[in-house]
């Protein structure tokens, strides 16, 4: 017997109810992730800033720095340094909520990412499974870099279907990035007295505002795709409710702006009841939540890595850290070799050693101190130049920074303007 029109309005609106429920719940976690990590953005800045005050540079403004992307930090973070269960969990729920969102409200965007984006290897019958169990191995950590660059690559073909503006802007930040951050060059050249001069080829940019144009672009595509969502639930509850809903479909889709040529046509209104609360039903079980939310009681101190990866990465990017051989003259064995770091102030190397953390021991340079390998477990350096010896915390940290870090962004920063023109911006 067919449904009476009570029946319908009540049905209706209580889907309409569950998806505006899973949307706004999932707005407010996302933007509570969003929030701390603009924060985290603000308290690293302001931290590289105030420790370069030992670096001679008064002149210059604090919080300026190269061009970095934020994505490209996440993905390091979690690859290359400890990381705990909160930070995964946080991560983990940043990209899936952003690509359930987007591909929810794009159809065809999910095929995309299943058959195109994403590789066979990470489709899982779940999202994210056995999580928190993965974080007992480094290994595990592995697919969330995964799943922050298949997000970004949902962010970028969603704008270039539906918000073009939004599109060019992420296409120009690329670009600039790839041309800037990934030339090899660094924002600050060092000089034998000490003294810093800016280099005139490089364009100085705000570390922070880079970062936080990130979060712009990612919101702004959330915030797209909320809205076409929310309008297609009313849609589909006027035609689940109408006494005639082909005619009530008919009349949407003669609503509709004209369809423009390179995008993809919009998905058809369905004609019967039935189909329009199918897909009703379909949206609330897409939209339900696949992670638990975040725990109240995280803050800022528990995401300490991923601010610390911030900050290094801003350290790597604005100066050379390269270590190098020279020959020092010895009263008792004659000239030998030896490694020198660049001649920072000795007062930012104390900074420097005590704050950031040497990633095959999870403790702070200074606190794992001077000890007879240089490089890390997997890629020690063996250097004929020089005869083994102790390598204090200043010469592994520069060379972390200098010969693992930097290459590392160098190449995510390649691989990021690729994408880009692979996706056809």
């Amino acid at each position: 017997m067919a449904d009476s029109e009570f029946e319908r309005l009540r049905r209706a609106h209580q889907l309409e109810r569950k998806c505006t429920n899973h949307l706004d719940t999932a707005k407010e976690s996302q933007d509570r992730r969003w929030d701390m990590l603009h924060k985290l953005a603000e308290l690293a800045g302001d931290q590289f800033g105030g420790m370069r005050l030992d670096m001679l540079e008064a002149k210059l403004s604090s919080d300026d720095g190269p061009p970095l992307w934020l994505s490209c930090i996440l993905g390091l973070a979690i690859s290359l340094i400890p990381f705990n269960e909160l930070s995964g969990l946080f991560v983990a729920g940043l990209a899936d909520t952003t690509q359930t969102l987007l591909t929810t409200a794009d159809r065809k965007l999910l095929e995309a990412a299943t058959r195109n984006l994403r590789p066979k290897s990470w489709v899982t019958g779940a999202a994210f499974p056995g999580l928190a169990e993965g974080f007992a191995k480094k290994g595990s950590w592995l697919f969330l870099h995964e799943e922050i660059k298949l997000t970004e690559d949902m962010v970028a073909l969603f704008a270039k279907r539906f918000e073009p503006a939004l599109a060019g802007s992420m296409a120009s930040f690329a670009q600039r990035l790839g041309t800037v951050a990934g030339s090899g060059k660094y924002l600050f050249n060092q000089t034998g007295d000490n003294r810093f001069a800016q280099d005139p080829g490089v364009a100085v940019v705000s570390v922070k505002n880079s970062l936080y144009g990130w979060i712009d672009m990612q919101k702004r595509a959330e915030s797209a795709a909320r809205a076409r969502l929310k309008t297609r639930i009313g849609d589909l509850v006027d035609i689940a409710t109408a006494d005639d809903p082909a005619k009530e479909a008919a009349a949407k889709e003669d609503e509709r702006e004209p369809h423009v040529p390179a995008r993809r046509p919009e998905d058809r209104f369905p004609k019967t009841h039935k189909k329009a609360f199918d897909e009703l039903t379909r949206l609330v079980q897409d939209l339900e939540p696949t992670l638990a939310p975040l725990p109240q009681q995280l803050d800022i101190d528990d995401l300490r890595e991923i601010r610390l990866m911030m900050e290094m990465c801003m350290w790597t990017m604005t100066y050379d850290f390269t270590p190098h051989v020279t020959r020092q003259i010895g009263v008792s064995f004659g000239p030998t070799n030896a490694w020198q770091t660049p001649p920072f102030p000795q007062t930012t190397w104390d900074k420097l050693t005590r704050r950031y953390i040497d990633p095959d021991a999870g403790r702070s340079y200074a606190d794992v101190g001077a000890i007879d390998r240089l490089g890390t477990v997997e890629a020690p350096v063996l250097d004929k130049r020089v005869h083994e010896g102790v390598f204090g915390p200043e010469l592994r940290l520069a060379h972390y920074f200098s010969q693992v870090l930097h290459p590392r962004i160098a190449d995510e920063n390649f691989k990021i303007v690729q994408k880009f023109s692979h996706l056809g911006f």
